[in-house]
């Protein structure tokens, strides 16, 4: 249930050429950790606790909740806090009504254009935006979104076929 939309989210963050570093969120901020090494800018992906549902035929689905992080450098300079911002705002254009269907993944291509080519990802909505106020020599804004996700991971690849008919008379 992680992998597809992960991967959907760091290919759609790592679009936007500002942003070369997408990355799986493991905490990477926590004070007691080392000292670490961070690309700047650098974009983290957060996914929150998830409640499922079967939605049939080895199909699950949920309300999914996740948070990207974006990190970038700040030496008490204005400049780059608005660059920051704009950062901030590039990444809520980016994802705000944001879908995938499922023909977008190759094994269930044939159903582009047919009934059955449901959303994977359904319409992506920002719902929190959390400054960040720490005095340090970086800046981190967090923004949650929303969205349906639907998980076809259980079930069969979809394959279409042409049967060949011979009329006999």
């Amino acid at each position: 249930m992680l992998k597809l939309p992960f991967l959907l989210l760091q290919q759609r963050l790592s679009e936007m050429s500002q942003l070369p570093d997408v990355r799986w969120f493991n905490a990477q901020f926590d004070q007691n950790k080392d000292e670490a090494v961070f690309y700047v800018p650098s974009v983290y992906i957060e996914f929150l606790p998830m409640d499922l549902e079967d939605i049939g035929e080895q199909v699950q689905g949920g309300e999914v909740m996740f948070r990207i992080h974006l990190m970038t450098e700040l030496y008490d300079d204005n400049d780059r806090v608005l660059a920051h911002f704009d950062l901030v705002d590039d990444i809520f254009k980016h994802l705000h009504g944001w879908d995938v269907m499922k023909s977008a993944l190759p094994e269930f291509s044939a159903l582009q254009d047919t009934e059955d080519d449901v959303a994977i990802i359904n319409k992506v909505v920002r719902t929190r935006l959390i400054p960040d106020h720490a005095q340090s020599n970086t800046i981190i804004t967090v923004q949650e979104f929303k969205t349906y996700v639907a998980d076809f991971a259980a079930m069969k690849s979809y394959i279409e076929f042409s049967p060949t008919i011979t009329v006999l008379r």
